[in-house]
């Protein structure tokens, strides 16, 4: 006989991230499964699995999830084109979303789309992978958001990327920004340009949970900070 299908434990998957970057979660950080049971049924449509756990174990968390881009309140969420919209960009010009149905998808694409002049234009794929575009949010927004107590920045040849591969966790890219973890610390390593709009230089952002974190980063990557 075979033995039932083993589901992805998404909700493990977050709150290790979180405790590992310094901002472990606490039962008031989850949203109620009352509350998105009822907002899904005001939309007449299921959340995707992956989406649905953020939402109860880190859906009500204030620092990292609006240090920077701003994930939607449950009653925030509206519809747009068969699209879930959860979070805006921090200029409130893109939103990104899920494909919702009625029955929930395991772990979907994200899609984003522009809003001009209160219309949503057409959506087009952002990350294939809900789960890891929220893990990558969690890790840009503690570093480049500067989510963190201690954050800095500097310019680093491309290279470290194999550094980086090789010694710390991979949390995932989005738009060519590449996010890495280790206990009590983040960096983020992107093209980037400088002030003058010369060729693109390479720029690592990094946070920590203490000064003496930053330090260890600053000193394992051999860099200089702005």
């Amino acid at each position: 006989m075979r033995s039932p299908a083993k589901h992805r434990d998404f909700q493990s998957e977050y709150r290790q991230l979180f405790k590992e970057v310094g901002q472990p979660l606490s039962s008031r950080d989850g949203i109620p499964e009352s509350r998105i049971t009822a907002a899904e049924k005001r939309l007449g449509s299921h959340l995707p699995v992956s989406l649905r756990e953020y939402y109860l174990v880190a859906g009500s968390e204030k620092k990292l999830n609006l240090a920077f881009n701003r994930l939607y309140e449950v009653s925030e969420w509206e519809l747009d084109s068969g699209k879930l919209v959860f979070m805006e960009e921090n200029q409130a010009t893109v939103r990104w979303g899920v494909t919702v149905r009625s029955r929930p998808a395991d772990d979907p694409q994200v899609l984003q789309s522009q809003l001009c002049q209160g219309a949503y234009e057409d959506w087009e794929p952002e990350h294939d992978s809900c789960a890891v575009f929220l893990k990558f949010m969690i890790c840009m927004h503690a570093s480049f958001g500067g989510g963190l107590e201690c954050t800095a920045s500097a310019a680093i040849p491309e290279t470290l990327q194999k550094t980086l591969d090789e010694s710390w966790r991979f949390m995932g890219e989005v738009k060519k920004m590449r996010a890495y973890t280790r206990e009590g610390e983040v960096v983020c390593f992107s093209p980037w340009k400088d002030f003058f709009g010369s060729k693109p230089i390479w720029r690592v952002f990094a946070g920590a949970a203490s000064r003496q974190a930053l330090e260890a980063i600053q000193r394992d990557l051999a860099v200089v900070w702005d």
